[in-house]
């Protein structure tokens, strides 16, 4: 038996990658396939990470060569395919869409959902531009809240400055009249600037900062797609 044993050791140091290990067939009792086994593993890893890596492997999501060409053609319909784009307050989320109607884009789901929330994202987020092309687009759209949408107002008005006030159950009328939003909410001096909430899921979410009144038949605000950018950067600059 220890001949035997001898005679295929002999056989495995002739192997590459297995000699460094023969002293160790003895010792252990182990059956010397285990090691032509591990010696056969050890070759083809070091096939693996030998072979030459091309800079298109880098590019996750490219199978095999990335046969993509920069497309400078526009028109129909190629127009229709644009940058679906979700920013908000430390999120930033880019994906594509298709106009498929004058007021229908499709996209991917999980390009409107928090993927911390799991529900879609707050629809004066979610932006679209058409037919992309550097600096320049077909044209930009947001989701556009309905009329009636419930509001929620809250200010330190001048009439009661040392308690918030807030309108629970005002309305938006419009808002068509780009960018800014009517609104019902009741409003005092000093209510500028307050902010008014939509109500998601039981949660109050900041929809727009309240401007001033327009006569006294509505309210005018500001909806926060409109101001959203600048709160990414607590510097001024000049």
């Amino acid at each position: 038996m220890s001949g035997t044993r001898q005679k295929d050791a002999a056989e495995l140091q002739q192997l590459p990658h297995v000699a460094r290990h023969h002293a160790l067939v003895p010792q252990t009792g182990l059956h010397p396939m285990r090691y032509t086994l591990i010696s056969m593993l050890i070759i083809v890893s070091v096939f693996i990470v030998d072979q030459p890596t091309s800079s298109q492997d880098l590019h996750p999501g490219i199978i095999g060569k990335d046969d993509r060409v920069l497309l400078d053609e526009q028109g129909p319909p190629w127009d229709a395919v644009g940058q679906v784009n979700v920013s908000g307050y430390r999120m930033a989320r880019r994906c594509t869409g298709t106009l498929v109607a004058p007021n229908l884009v499709v996209t991917a789901a999980h390009c409107v959902m928090d993927p911390w929330s799991k529900k879609p994202y707050a629809l004066h987020d979610i932006h679209f531009l058409a037919g992309v092309r550097r600096a320049e687009s077909k044209g930009h759209a947001t989701v556009s809240p309905q009329r009636g949408l419930r509001l929620v107002h809250v200010a330190y008005a001048a009439d009661r400055r040392f308690m918030p006030s807030a309108h629970f159950d005002c309305h938006l009328l419009s808002s068509d009249t780009r960018p800014f939003w009517f609104n019902d909410c009741d409003t005092h001096p000093a209510s500028s600037g307050g902010p008014l909430f939509i109500t998601t899921d039981g949660t109050h979410r900041m929809a727009a900062i309240m401007l001033g009144a327009a006569g006294h038949e509505y309210n005018v605000a500001l909806p926060i797609s409109e101001w959203a950018e600048l709160t990414r950067s607590t510097s001024c600059s000049e």
